[in-house]
């Protein structure tokens, strides 16, 4: 789960603020809604805090505290809760000047509770630090996100397209080769990037644990569609040695879709793999894809600004995502597959051709080098037949000489 605020998605964030303009003129009050069931720690503090001041730093004047889960507390009271929870909780409750209500959720016909929070939201409407009865996003923030949402838009249908004009050549490529009969997929990427989910998806199975750190590689095999399939899980940020591709092998660099990606994270993976010059067969792997909901892969991409693009780009602008919640979804694993066969073949192609070029260059370096040679014997040959020239005029005037003195 991501908590703090530079590991929320620049995507999540903007949301956030955006939302405030689909209830012109703007909210009222807001609600921080916890549940009473649940641990309240200093990191969830702080979580809300950073999130809830994306806004503004004036937020509070207008947020009230939602408690849920009321039944949980039985026969104590919220006060006695509240007290009893810490000083992280007691900390939200003063930044809120007091205000918070308790919702027993398995009481909903219960009008009462909702009317009593109705009562503490008009109470709060009343005390604005503004003197207004709601909040409201500045006019030159909001346009300048609507522009950015815009530019973002263009980028994302651009990219798209390129995948699928690139799809389109891969795919006549892919036709011309023999179907592979194994394949071996190499999960690479940071820690808590979900690289075994990942591979539990593409396995359809829970080969791989994914309730602890991943210390040391781990291999399974699976058949997709009529291939032997190897998956080979690795701890974050793993060395990854030429000996691993032994078999055709594709890398899958698998990112968190829900979490924020920084330069940091690029500079991780970039050492990562720039020791076996493995970016002509890596494929960006997203996980979490559940998390996208109606926004598509591209979006995300263009929304996470340079560090995320510069990425897919260093890839070939090769990537797919996977919905590790719904693992029962061949579909999406079949089409991954296709996705790796037909990055396979693109670089098999441009293999060929660099080692055409290399060919090429080597037959127009070797006639260079014969023309060079003629060109310096006939160098040589045109200084001899001077010096030749030379010595054959020296001799005729001593020879003359000589007469003359006879």
């Amino acid at each position: 789960m991501n908590y703090f605020c530079n590991e929320t998605s620049l995507f999540d964030r903007r949301e956030m603020v955006l939302s405030l303009s689909l209830c012109p003129p703007g909210p009222h009050v807001f609600l921080l809604v916890i549940r009473v069931d649940r641990a309240f720690t200093e990191t969830h503090r702080r979580a809300a805090q950073e999130h809830l001041e994306l806004i503004s730093e004036l937020v509070w004047a207008r947020t009230i505290l939602l408690f849920t889960f009321g039944d949980w507390l039985g026969d104590t009271t919220t006060e006695k809760f509240i007290e009893s929870e810490g000083e992280p909780l007691r900390w939200l409750v003063e930044k809120c000047s007091n205000r918070y209500h308790v919702l027993n959720n398995k009481t909903k016909g219960d009008g009462f509770q909702v009317r009593e929070l109705i009562g503490k939201i008009e109470e709060a409407m009343t005390c604005g630090c503004d003197g207004s009865w709601h909040y409201e996003i500045e006019r030159r923030e909001l346009e300048e996100m609507k522009r950015w949402m815009k530019e973002e838009a263009e980028r994302a249908d651009d990219r798209r397209r390129r995948k699928e004009k690139q799809r389109l050549v891969a795919k006549s490529e892919l036709e011309n080769l023999a179907p592979l009969r194994e394949l071996r997929l190499i999960l690479v990427g940071g820690r808590k990037g979900g690289k075994s989910s990942c591979g539990n998806t593409i396995l359809n199975r829970h080969d791989f644990p994914t309730n602890s750190q991943t210390a040391s590689c781990c291999e399974n095999q699976c058949r997709i569609e009529g291939k032997t399939v190897s998956v080979l899980d690795t701890p974050g940020c793993f060395p990854v040695a030429p000996e691993v591709l032994s078999t055709p092998s594709a890398f899958l660099l698998v990112v968190n879709v829900s979490s924020s990606f920084t330069a940091l994270h690029r500079e991780a993976i970039e050492e990562q793999l720039d020791a076996g010059e493995l970016w002509s067969r890596t494929v960006v792997l997203f996980s979490h894809g559940d998390w996208l909901g109606d926004t598509s892969l591209e979006r995300r991409i263009e929304s996470e600004g340079e560090p995320l693009r510069r990425l897919v780009e260093r890839c070939g602008n090769w990537y797919h995502v996977l919905d590790n919640k719904n693992q029962g979804d061949a579909a999406q694993v079949r089409e991954l597959i296709r996705l790796v066969e037909e990055m396979l073949a693109t670089e098999r192609r441009v293999c060929k051709d660099d080692q055409l070029w290399r060919r090429v260059g080597s037959a127009e370096e070797q006639q260079n080098n014969a023309m060079l040679r003629r060109r310096n014997l006939r160098k040589q040959m045109s200084r001899r037949n001077r010096l030749s020239l030379d010595c054959e005029s020296n001799f005729i005037h001593t020879e003359k000489q000589y007469i003359q003195l006879s």
